[in-house]
């Protein structure tokens, strides 16, 4: 079989692949936020706080209720089936990411018509959407937006596959997308109609009746979980403790909350520079091959849906960067349709031998230096190296005292309690040791108490003079 230019964009994808997300995968250390809801996770998968009841640690936070829970049960399954291996949040993180790619070319190929369902382009929107950085650091950092997207790629995919049944399938993605995010989804009910209406141009009447049906069915799903005492409960502290506690703390400045934008253009950089770059060369040589009418239609269409995605974080001066992330598809999405035309005419069908060569050098060498990556600590001074150097010298469930303040290094309380269930916990240590944060040490009266057991990196870990160790003769 002659390779042909489809074989050679996958190998593209594959490469950005490498640089963008497995690099970081092989690596050890995790934001802060991944790594919370992968001790939730975990505890969920042996029998620590429930779905509607999640535990992140007994002593720093026995009820979370920051986030709905749907993302950390779906995790607790994959920790129940392999074990609490430190890999398995990364694994979960990776799977969304294949899935999402599944989507993003389902999605593809349903706007695009049979005749170009089989042809060289379908990795063409994966490989603009891996351009954009953040989408492969959310492969490696275990966020809620991985399931999440999941849930709105199922959605979009799902009204065009089966457009009869469009407003039902909008409806259950957006219940699940509630149950793992919160109302950041609710922007998926305006996709009925943006892809009826523009898409499809279908008359504008009947494409609002669909986004209204799909709001008559969310409402249906709503009506029955606020009707389960638990779900109601948790929905009830979920709302103070996220909804009205984040607005209470916004900022007053206007430009405050329009991170938005900056971050958003900063993702998008790869994608304008391609894609400006080949029209303003190819509109020169007048060489430019413009999309097609039902290109423009859902070219519209998928930008519509991505600003729609970003609009409520404008109500917000919390800037996050991963919040983007379920707009990203949408705009790669977009560009895709946008550069089709102009890639069908420009690239050959059958790529010479040095564009092989070149593109199997780079994976070599790539692969390479992803090798050499493995195990690294990806986010040095976060107390990674600290927990794994003290954490074995301390038994298993213990309440460790402390003295310092731990507040400013979250990660090493996260990293204590997620790999090896020890807390943090100033008031009601059981164990007979206490850590000192770096610059701080022990009262000279409870020296005579303690003694020092070990120190790593001007973290000091202190043992009860009367107490023994596991790990300790």
């Amino acid at each position: 079989m002659k390779l042909s230019l489809k074989h050679f964009l996958w190998g593209i994808t594959g490469l950005l692949t490498l640089i963008m997300a497995l690099r970081l995968m092989v690596e050890q250390g995790m934001f802060l936020d991944g790594l919370w809801y992968a001790t939730i996770a975990r505890n969920m998968s042996v029998g620590l706080g429930t779905f509607w009841d999640p535990m992140l640690d007994p002593f720093f936070e026995p009820h979370f209720r920051a986030h709905p829970t749907l993302a950390f049960w779906l995790e607790s399954l994959l920790f129940r089936m392999l074990g609490e291996g430190l890999w398995v949040e990364r694994l979960y993180s990776g799977l969304c990411g294949v899935v999402q790619a599944g989507l993003i070319i389902g999605i593809w190929r349903e706007t695009q018509g049979k005749e170009l369902a089989a042809t060289f382009a379908d990795s063409l929107p994966v490989m603009l959407w891996l351009m954009m950085p953040v989408v492969g650091w959310g492969f490696s950092a275990n966020m809620l937006e991985n399931t999440l997207l999941i849930w709105i790629l199922v959605g979009v995919y799902a009204s065009l596959r089966w457009p009869t049944w469009g407003p039902f399938s909008i409806s259950v993605a957006l219940t699940l997308g509630f149950l793992t995010k919160g109302p950041m989804v609710f922007f998926l009910a305006a996709w009925p109609f943006l892809s009826n209406w523009i898409g499809k141009k279908v008359p504008l009447g009947k494409a609002m009746l669909a986004s209204l049906q799909t709001l008559a069915w969310s409402g249906l799903w709503a009506v029955m979980l606020v009707n389960w005492p638990s779900a109601w409960a948790f929905m009830q502290a979920y709302w103070q403790v996220q909804i009205l506690g984040s607005l209470a703390q916004e900022a007053t400045s206007f430009w405050a909350h329009l991170w938005i934008i900056d971050d958003t253009f900063s993702e998008l950089i790869p994608l304008i520079l391609l894609a400006g770059g080949l029209f303003v060369y190819h509109n020169r040589k007048k060489s430019w091959v413009p999309p097609t009418a039902g290109q423009r239609a859902w070219i519209k269409a998928f930008l519509a849906l991505a600003v729609l995605a970003l609009l409520p974080f404008t109500l917000s001066s919390k800037a996050r960067h991963f919040y983007l992330l379920p707009a990203l598809p949408f705009f790669s999405l977009a560009t895709a349709h946008f550069l089709l035309p102009v890639l069908k005419k420009i690239l050959p069908q059958h790529p010479p031998r040095a564009w092989w060569i070149g593109l199997g050098v780079l994976v070599l060498g790539t692969s390479i230096w992803v090798g050499f990556r493995w195990g690294a600590v990806s986010r040095p001074g976060d107390g990674l190296t600290t927990v794994q150097a003290l954490g074995p010298q301390i038994p298993a469930r213990s309440a460790v005292g402390y003295v310092g303040n731990f507040g400013g290094n979250q990660s090493m309380v996260a990293y204590f309690y997620r790999y090896y269930y020890i807390s943090l916990n100033e008031k009601q240590p059981t164990q007979g040791f206490i850590i000192c944060a770096q610059g701080e040490d022990l009262p000279p009266e409870m020296m005579l108490v303690y003694r020092l057991l070990d120190t790593h990196e001007g973290v000091r870990l202190y043992q009860e003079k009367t107490a023994t160790s596991s790990e300790t003769p």
